[in-house]
């Protein structure tokens, strides 16, 4: 077969798919909700927002049972130490999870703009030369 007559019947066949947008959008929309499902980063942000609050729990416990004199000072400095340094922690991850749903963001724009691309590219497809494909 010869070179020129595939090019034009795979560029024609390239044409008619970029031609049908609402192909494109159900794939990108596909694959944006497969990975929002399957996320484990989802899974574990859940888990850190309920250790969070238990950790704010435990803190506000230990406060209460200062202030009944149930527990020392020097108890209460030891204790209320861990609890803020895994809190810290919690929010640390919470912050950078939140960062990569950012990123997550800028790729949904992104695919935006891959569609404005197509509908930019549509318009003169049918008459590009064999560089310009």
């Amino acid at each position: 077969m010869r070179q020129d007559l595939l090019d034009d019947v795979v560029w024609k066949e390239i044409a008619r798919l970029l031609e049908d947008r609402s192909l494109i959008e159900d794939e990108l929309e596909r694959r944006l909700k497969a990975a929002r499902n399957v996320d484990p980063t989802q899974r574990r942000e859940e888990t850190l927002r309920r250790d969070l609050a238990r950790f704010r729990k435990s803190i506000e416990r230990l406060l209460t049972a200062y202030q009944e004199s149930l527990l020392s000072l020097e108890e209460l400095r030891n204790r209320m130490h861990e609890l803020r340094r895994r809190e810290q922690a919690c929010l640390l991850e919470l912050q950078i999870i939140e960062d990569q749903w950012k990123e997550h963001e800028v790729c949904l724009r992104l695919a935006e703009s891959v569609t404005s691309f197509l509908d930019r590219l549509r318009s003169p497809v049918g008459i590009l030369d064999i560089a310009e494909r």
